[in-house]
């Protein structure tokens, strides 16, 4: 499903002065999604640790009454942005689930080109790294992030390939499987080697299509001929 998203590089505009009182709903969620795309920049910009409170608050602009009436601490407002990150990224790689094919080998290879696609993008790339600095001063951080990332996408997968009629036949726990072994066969296997050099887009989604059809073969799904 087709999204228009927001230029994630664009500097929220300086809100207009307040007014007495207590802002109105609109108002309270556009001042919030301000201080989101505020403390997203600076730490995208000067990472986890050297970002601080004021720094954001001077960043939006709004008072340090204000920014900490919505989050109490730094901790709590990087958690925000994590989880606004992922369900960004989700949405963009739902981005083409009209195409999607009908059979279950066919879905999991549509699924393994899509994180290909998704870990080649810049933004991508630079949050990742983020997040990568951010885990020696953020002790939970890679709780978080798996439960993020990794099992909320692993629902969706599990999900989706009950929908197709050799994944229907199969047991929830063989989806997960099959689910476990596309995920962390590709993304641990591009995560490593990104960690040694660049990663060319047409050997990534060859290594990722290789995976998808010994998974098949393994789990005796039948092929699909219309890859």
């Amino acid at each position: 499903m087709a999204r228009h998203l927001v230029n994630p590089d664009a500097v929220p505009a300086t809100p207009s002065p307040s007014r007495r009182g207590r802002p109105s709903g609109a108002r309270a969620a556009a001042i919030d999604a301000d201080i989101r795309a505020a403390a997203r920049a600076l730490f995208l910009e000067l990472g986890y640790e050297a970002t601080s409170m004021d720094a954001i608050a001077a960043r939006v602009p709004v008072s340090k009454g204000t920014l900490y009436t919505r989050y109490q601490g730094k901790e709590l407002l990087f958690r925000a942005v994590i989880e606004n990150e992922m369900e960004r990224f989700s949405l963009e790689a739902g981005a083409n689930d009209h195409l999607m094919p009908d059979d279950l080998e066919g879905r999991l290879r549509h699924h393994a080109r899509t994180m290909i696609d998704l870990f080649g993008r810049p933004h991508y790339q630079l949050f990742s790294r983020m997040l990568d600095s951010a885990a020696r001063t953020f002790p939970d951080l890679n709780v978080l992030r798996q439960e993020v990332r990794t099992r909320r996408y692993l629902r969706v997968l599990v999900d989706d390939l009950a929908k197709t009629r050799e994944g229907g036949r199969l047991p929830r726990h063989d989806r997960e499987v099959l689910a476990n072994m596309v995920l962390h066969a590709i993304a641990g296997w591009h995560r490593h080697e990104s960690a040694l050099r660049d990663v060319p887009a047409g050997e990534a989604l060859a290594y990722a299509d290789r995976v998808v059809s010994f998974i098949a073969r393994a789990a005796d799904v039948p092929a699909n001929a219309g890859r």
